[in-house]
């Protein structure tokens, strides 16, 4: 089981499968900053709070906690 704040939004990974098919980025971190990007632009926080949760659980961002460190 996962905690909290480790649970991916299935709509932010619909956006990310998205941008992959249109060719925009196969990266998934970079297609989270830009989706991330976009809702700053617009001031969506509910959906920052999504994507900073999506990010944590797929590897791109990393606990404050933890100084940036990945575990090993």
């Amino acid at each position: 089981m996962t905690s909290e704040g480790n649970v991916a939004d299935t709509g932010i990974l619909q956006e990310i499968y998205q941008l992959r098919r249109e060719g925009v980025t196969d990266d998934k971190c970079e297609a989270l900053k830009i989706i991330l990007e976009e809702a700053k632009r617009i001031g969506d926080t509910a959906k920052q709070v999504r994507i900073y949760r999506t990010q944590k659980a797929c590897g791109c961002k990393h606990s404050q906690h933890s100084g940036g460190k990945k575990k090993r």
